[in-house]
């Protein structure tokens, strides 16, 4: 498979697209569509700390010596998409994607709109736009129910799809064209149908999620599992083992409004300082909730559920009013 889009056909000399990482090292594309095998020097891998180490999308620098591959140096990163351990530790998972694809299914597991919301919170954090895909929709059997939730996020600015990817396949093309030119990380559960969704999406039959883009002849054997997906539009479906859950308890309160902008509307006309719209009588937020054009009690759910994780959650007490 070749990936033909701009992510890496702008690339000058000497700099690569990571798109692997392995025992040995770096597997990495060029502007030259060179498929690179290369390793880390001594001086760059002394620079590396944890939030520094080199990630499926990361840009690096590069020269060729004695017909080995040595990568130089890390460019800046325009997004990092992270996540938490159970220790606080913050672990980067990809760089430079463009967008978070989050594919959760009707029934089979079962629709969480919660787990939906984390995911969402997680891209913006990130800087990625996320893309909602509901899967499966060949087993809905209450299309009211599902065209309300997708009129929720679609009203909140989100891209939110209705796709089946076997039987009769709907709703792919239209999610093609959102993807035009993305690099986009494939989130979401075990079996919400994410293997045949990125047989669809690519157009590549038979795809097995653990593929990946190419073989370079070395180091095959991949630590991070990583593996990435050209789109027949551009870009490509990068799928990695650590998009699967995300840990939120070191946040601050201020970030986690960033995933929800109808609180974050709401929050601004609120009378007190620091509110935690949690407690507070006469809180703004609180008191539009379940009204016309206002928060959505699921969403509201899951503001609070998160609040509630922080580390850092505030005490909870009824403020003073602004003054």
């Amino acid at each position: 498979m070749a990936i033909e889009e701009k992510r890496h056909l702008g690339l000058p000399p000497g700099v690569g697209l990571v798109l692997a990482m392995t025992h040995g090292g770096v597997e990495m594309i060029d502007g030259e569509k060179r498929f690179l095998f290369g390793t880390i020097s001594g001086g760059a891998r002394y620079r590396q700390t944890r939030k520094r180490l080199l990630v499926v999308g990361d840009r690096v620098t590069f020269f060729e010596k004695s017909g080995e591959v040595i990568i130089n140096e890390r460019l800046e990163r325009k997004s990092e998409l992270t996540r938490f351990d159970d220790r606080g530790n913050e672990h980067v998972i990809a760089a430079n994607m463009d967008a978070v694809l989050i594919v959760v299914s009707w029934d089979l597991p079962p629709l969480k709109l919660g787990l939906i919301d984390r995911y969402i919170l997680a891209s913006k954090l990130g800087k990625l736009r996320p893309v909602v895909v509901v899967n499966k929709i060949d087993l809905v059997k209450d299309s009211k129910g599902i065209d309300k939730i997708a009129s929720m996020y679609r009203g909140l600015g989100f891209s939110f799809w209705l796709t089946s990817a076997i039987g009769n396949p709907c709703g792919i093309e239209e999610l093609r064209k959102d993807l035009t030119d993305q690099w986009v990380i494939f989130s979401g559960q075990s079996g919400v149908g994410k293997t045949a969704l990125a047989s669809a999406l690519t157009g590549v039959q038979g795809l097995k999620m653990g593929e990946i883009l190419k073989e370079t002849g070395k180091g095959r054997h991949t630590t991070s599992f990583t593996r990435v997906f050209p789109l027949p539009n551009g870009g490509a479906l990068v799928d990695s083992p650590g998009i699967r859950s995300f840990g939120l308890s070191q946040l601050q309160k201020d970030q986690v409004i960033l995933g929800f902008p109808e609180i974050e509307k709401f929050s601004s006309k609120c009378g007190f300082r620091n509110c935690t719209h949690l407690v507070e009588q006469g809180c703004v937020v609180r008191s539009s909730i379940g009204e016309p054009d206002g928060i959505t009690p699921s969403r509201y759910e899951s503001y609070s559920r998160i609040i509630s994780e922080l580390k850092q959650t505030p005490y909870l007490r009824p403020d003073y009013p602004k003054k």
